[in-house]
């Protein structure tokens, strides 16, 4: 089934980790679209591959879009698909043109050719349907055409590379080994280090050494002893990073004593190897011997790098790695214990492996007379605990980033950087710099965004805003301790040292005051209360503040005397605020972020321009607000504006233009017109709307030339439509509207007002909009980009033919349209149709989606009323909810169909096979939706599962000649609260994909009867 060519290409000029994309697809799309190469991007995407997959039908013009360009310099792999008509394509051509000169000059790309059921030498050498293609190339451009040498070169070049031919047999097991080579290619699994350990490289080398990693005829097993933090386990994962390429599987399972200690211990790092293995299977086991058994048996048949960090126990070695015999050929076990004092790595570091980072860091870049002084200090140290050494870089800093430092540690662990870029910038802090700075000292790391501190780190942090007064709690610069601040308000005892306070106890505490315990605290800057109830409520605030976050705020109005001009964040959510005789936000010059949310006081938020840096505003359920000015309309440094669940909301700005804006919420509000746009807006957006009271959309919602999703219900008919240029919004790709009867009017409208024109639109919900045939024609011919359509409780007889030719469309919603009685052809695309009390469905409509299984649709799901039985084309059918049947060697594909009787329920399947619920081993169980009585439920199933490969999984559980399965399907009733399981299933099949299922491996009746 599969051949290698004779060549390949190796790339080593570039750093693939700062790539865009793992892998881009180079294809026919009318060949294997959707089929081979749509497969292969799905399974390759399920894997977390960053996979490029263009849109031939979006291309035009003589010349490959320069985005095409860059995603193809932008791959480490490239996957070229040579099928019957690739040459006719001159986009193809040009593809592979760039992909050659990206191979050749730049050195940036590994190429691989899928010679998919043609011949390779039809290829390299232009026969059959490549040679009349490259005629007709020739006819249109001339024989002597630069283009079309060009062309025949590329085609030449790829086809002599060592790639995959593929005629016939399983595609999904061609498939899986395309998949599994991308992977290993691609896998990139170090273990975090840190980017300034030293020390380590001379021992790394001496290490791999022992190691022997090029031998694969042994098995090795290497132990690293110390004393507990010598650094065992930093150089462990630096060597681990070095080597882990070389094994099929690797694994690092770090802290062992601490983990084996907890319950079921062993059991669960026996879990955590054998999940690896299985590539992130949820494994379960019984107890240690299940793990030893299952262990033995996975290990023995891969070449795995296995690393045991800290181990101080032979049970541990025994239970997780046994002996050599467990382990494939090539296999190297590394085990770190403190058992022994062999290695010490570093001896001025005190044994911890944070103080390792953090020197490192210190001496990164440093000369050699440098490092040598101060090792010197260090010496004079060495006794002193670890706050002293990790204070080292600490003291090393400019008084900027000590400052930017003690606020993270003391407020801002875990925060987003970009919330605490905003704060501490009106600081005069310049903290993109000197977060920068404490990242390279390894005091600080940045993960998803967020602050990331060790622990110890922010315990040498506090200590050091300790040490500043150790008697006086007033006299300190940060309070972080609830206790600490309570004793400071409650006594009266701060001053103008305090520049911040954070009061989040772990109950509810009643704070019995002055008042004005702030008056002390000129200098504040960052003031954050939670949790509390303060009696009586504060008489004064510090104009110092930079970020004030009070929840239930416990006054109707700041203080007459609060002004502070660099405030940018103010925070009071579920606060006695009203607003009424409020100023002081007028002056708050440099405020980006509010929230007033849940502020059930406020009934009319004020005029905003005082406030012309505000960035995003929040007033969700403020259940008594009428009317917002008009100001906010015209904030133009706006990016999120939200006030849904203000039922009383009825006034906003009747005309807008908020250039910035990438968010606007108003749901659930009585707000009847959306704003006039008056200039163009280009940002991404997105519009939720959705309140019954809505009556029209303005023709200048033309003007949101960025919007990208619109969510909106209006309250009956909609004068005159929808704009016209609503669908024309170039980056408009999700639409919803609600109970709107006459939205049909609309797309037929722009039928004749755009002619040939298509709406950017990928998925399109008219739920309750009255649409008829005629309506949801007009839908289908203007857009043909559409992936998802949601179409229920509409008044349609028949889906219109054209749908055939909506290419794209995987998911089609027909619930709830009591007239619809026909279904045409679906397109090839199709993959679940939802199609719910659908009452006069016509048999043959029926029967057309009993026939999505005969076509063998991928993860097919269907729910439809129980017009016909089950097709007698199926290959088995009996009474009841299961469907049972034996299986060998391969777990065979089939659609199986489960018919409901009288209640309407919800409900799950299980999967058994030899009395074993294979359950346990699903990541993605199927749940499906709210089924109705007499209504079919019919999926691939291969729905159950969140991938190919974990699909593949079931292989391993067929372990006898003849291996017995069962699909049962379990039903909720969710109208009498009870389970009424299989007693609500009246019938159920299955029908085996023939093409993608060996018929001989599978019987529905026991194949050991007959024998």
């Amino acid at each position: 089934m599969m051949s290698n060519q004779d060549k390949t290409i190796i790339t080593n000029d570039y750093d693939p980790d700062k790539l865009a994309y793992d892998v881009f697809l180079s294809f026919r799309g009318e060949d294997t679209r959707y089929s081979f190469t749509g497969f292969l991007y799905d399974a390759l995407f399920r894997k977390g591959v960053r996979v490029f997959m263009d849109d031939e039908e979006l291309k035009g013009g003589d010349r490959i879009a320069q985005s095409l360009v860059n995603a193809i310099q932008q791959s480490k792999i490239s996957i070229v698909v040579f099928s019957e008509n690739y040459a006719t394509s001159r986009w193809c051509l040009d593809e592979l043109v760039e992909i050659v000169e990206c191979m050749e000059l730049k050195k940036r790309l590994l190429v691989w050719p899928i010679f998919y059921k043609v011949a390779p030498s039809d290829v390299r050498h232009q026969r059959k349907s490549y040679a009349e293609a490259m005629a007709a190339h020739e006819e249109r451009f001339g024989n002597g055409s630069v283009k079309v040498h060009k062309w025949r070169s590329a085609l030449s070049q790829v086809a002599n590379l060592k790639g995959w031919s593929y005629q016939t047999g399983y595609e999904y097991e061609f498939i899986h080994e395309i998949v599994k080579r991308v992977t290993t290619k691609l896998q990139h699994e170090q273990v975090n280090l840190g980017e300034h350990l030293i020390g380590h490289q001379s021992r790394i080398e001496e290490l791999r050494s022992l190691l022997d990693i090029e031998s694969q005829r042994t098995v090795c097993m290497l132990g690293i002893y110390g004393t507990g933090g010598i650094g065992k386990t930093a150089l462990a994962k630096a060597l681990y990073n070095t080597i882990i390429h070389k094994f099929e599987c690797s694994i690092f399972l770090e802290g062992v004593r601490e983990r084996s200690n907890s319950y079921m211990g062993l059991v669960n790092l026996q879990e955590a190897i054998i999940s690896k293995l299985y590539e992130g299977e949820n494994i379960k086991l019984e107890n240690v011997d299940d793990g030893i058994t299952k262990l033995k048996d996975t290990l023995k048949h891969k070449r795995v790098l296995l690393v045991l960090d800290d181990v101080d126990s032979e049970d541990q070695i025994r239970n997780l790695a046994g002996e050599r015999n467990w382990f494939g050929s090539g296999s190297r076990i590394i085990i770190t214990t403190r058992d022994k004092h062999v290695l010490n790595i570093v001896h001025y570091a005190k044994g911890l492996p944070l103080a390792l980072k953090v020197l490192g860091s210190h001496f990164a870049n440093k000369s050699i007379r440098e490092c040598e002084c101060a090792l010197k200090q260090f010496k004079r140290i060495q006794q002193r605990n670890i706050h002293d050494i990790l204070k080292v870089s600490y003291d090393c800093l400019e008084d900027a980033t000590k400052c930017v430092f003690l606020d993270i540690a003391c407020f801002f662990k875990g925060a987003s950087l970009q919330y605490v870029e905003n704060v501490l910038e009106k600081c005069d802090l310049f903290p993109s710099y000197n977060i920068g700075r404490l990242v390279d000292k390894s005091l600080l790391a940045i993960e998803n965004d967020c602050l990331i501190m060790h622990d110890l780190i922010q315990d040498m942090g506090i200590e050091i805003v300790r040490q500043e007064a150790p008697s006086k709690l007033g006299k300190r610069s940060r309070l972080c301790s609830y206790e600490d601040v309570l004793r400071v308000l409650r006594e009266d005892s701060g001053s103008s040292n305090i520049e911040g306070i954070m009061l989040d106890p772990p109950k509810e505490e009643n704070v019995i005051w002055s008042g004005t315990a702030f008056q002390k605290m000129n200098n504040i800057r960052i003031l954050i209360v939670r949790n509390t109830h303060f009696i009586p409520e504060p008489s004064y605030l510090p104009n110092s503040l930079r970020l004030l976050e009070w929840d239930r705020y416990p006054s109707k109005s700041l203080p007459s005397n609060f002004h502070p001009k660099d405030i940018v964040d103010l925070s009071l959510p579920c606060s006695q605020l009203n607003l009424k005789m409020e100023q002081s936000f007028q002056k708050m010059l440099h405020l980006t972020y509010m929230n007033l949310s849940m502020c059930q006081f406020i009934t009319h938020f004020p005029d905003a321009s005082g406030v012309p840096n505000l960035k995003e505003l929040k007033l969700n359920y403020c259940q008594n607000l009428i009317a917002i000015h008009p100001s906010v309309g015209f904030l133009i440094k706006l990016k999120h504006l939200s006030a849904c669940h203000c039922m009383n909301l009825k006034h906003f700005s009747p005309t807008m233009w908020l250039p910035s804006l990438q968010y606007l919420n108003l749901d659930s509000t009585s707000i009847e017109f959306f704003p006039q746009t008056e200039k163009p807006m280009h940002e991404p957006l997105e519009i939720t709307m959705q309140n019954d009271r809505i009556k029209e959309l303005p023709s200048s919602i033309s003007n949101l030339m960025g919007l990208r999703k619109l969510y909106i219900r209006f309250k009956g008919l909609v004068p005159g439509g929808l704009p016209k240029d609503l669908f024309m919004l170039l980056e408009m790709v999700s639409f919803s509207i609600f109970d709107s009867p006459n939205v049909g009017e609309s797309f037929k409208r722009f039928l004749i007002d755009k002619p040939g024109c298509y709406s950017p639109l990928r998925l399109l919900n008219c739920s309750a909009c009255g649409l008829t045939d005629e309506d949801l024609h007009a839908i289908l011919c203007c857009s043909r980009n559409l992936e998802e359509l949601y179409v229920p409780w509409n008044e349609f007889v028949c889906l219109p033919t054209i749908i055939k030719e909506s290419s794209k469309l995987r998911y089609l919603c027909v619930t709830k349209c009591k007239k619809l009685s026909e279904i045409p052809e679906l397109p090839s695309s199709i993959k679940n149709v939802e199609a719910k009390d659908c009452p006069i469905l016509s048999s043959k409509a029926s029967e057309l989606l009993w026939s999505q299984a005969l076509k063998e649709v991928y993860r097919l799901e269907i729910i439809m009323p129980k017009i016909t039985m089950i097709p007698i084309w199926f290959d088995h059918c009996n009474e009841g909810g299961v469907v049972s049947f034996w299986a060998r060697q391969k777990f065979p594909v089939l659609a199986v169909a489960f018919i409901l009787k009288e209640k309407a329920s919800m409900g799950s399947a299980n999967l058994y096979i030899n009395g074993c619920n294979a359950r346990q081993f699903i990541s993605n169980n199927y749940y499906c939706p709210y089924v109705n009585a007499e209504h079919v439920l019919l999926f691939d199933l291969r729905s159950l599962f969140k991938d190919d490969e974990e699909w593949r999984f079931l292989d391993t559980f067929l372990i006898y000649e003849w291996n017995y399965v069962e699909v049962k399907y379990e039903c909720d009733n969710l109208l009498l609260n009870d389970v009424v399981g299989m007693s609500n299933v009246s019938h159920c099949g299955a029908y085996v994909y023939k093409g993608q299922s060996n018929m001989e491996d599978i019987q529905f009746q026991c194949p050991y009867s007959t024998m």
